[in-house]
């Protein structure tokens, strides 16, 4: 009597482990293809929103009302608000604004502060117009706190100087620098728009050097 014969293996099935292999590998791909189209479709939303709120900030940076209003009403008539939820609520915001008579609240964008030292090795020289000037100490601590090299500080007549407070400098390299001296003169005198950084010409005088006059005013 003859022994049974075994079940052969189907022939296909080193193929099927292969296709599982490959199915499972593209698979893969797709789901991280998938994920990284997700994520970049989040990123372009996200721009799209904070580009809108920057339109709309920048619509209300003008002093003037009836301009900021204008403008908001630009953002929308122009449909350069993509978005449905956002346009509505400007649009409605905008019509309950001339209803009540109300103002548009004014954005006011942060001004970039400038680093204090952009000259290496500056020098600066303090000079009043005034006799017995107090001035000539305060802005001495004041340069001296910056850490500004000050190099001195005295009462100087010279009837050739402007009246008011002035920045002076001699380089074109150091106008920067002396715009930023001349931003600080005017904190301490708001509103007086006489006060500016003024190139002079004194080939006595190295790069980096700056005079901070006081004027003569009392």
């Amino acid at each position: 009597m003859r022994a049974p014969k075994a079940k052969a293996e189907p022939a296909s099935k080193p193929y099927s482990n292969l296709f599982t292999l490959v199915l499972t590998g593209a698979l893969a791909i797709v789901g991280a293809y998938l994920a990284q189209w997700q994520k970049s479709d989040d990123e372009l939303a996200l721009s799209r929103e904070k580009f809108q709120s920057e339109l709309i900030l920048k619509a209300l940076e003008s002093t003037s009302d009836s301009v900021r209003v204008k403008s908001l009403k630009l953002l929308v008539h122009a449909n350069l608000i993509k978005d449905c939820i956002t346009r509505d609520s400007l649009t409605k915001y905008l019509v309950t604004l001339e209803k009540e008579k109300i103002s548009t609240p004014q954005f006011s964008p942060a001004a970039k502060s400038l680093p204090e030292h952009i000259v290496e090795g500056d020098r600066v020289y303090i000079l009043s117009g005034k006799l017995n000037d107090p001035d000539l100490q305060v802005w001495k601590d004041k340069m001296t706190a910056l850490q500004f090299n000050v190099v001195g500080a005295k009462t100087h007549i010279d009837r050739e100087r402007v009246d008011w407070p002035e920045i002076r400098y001699f380089y074109d390299s150091d106008e920067q620098q002396a715009e930023i001296l001349a931003n600080r003169m005017r904190e301490s005198k708001p509103g007086d728009a006489r006060i500016k950084a003024k190139r002079y010409y004194d080939l006595r005088v190295n790069p980096g050097y700056f005079e901070i006059w006081l004027g003569r005013e009392p």
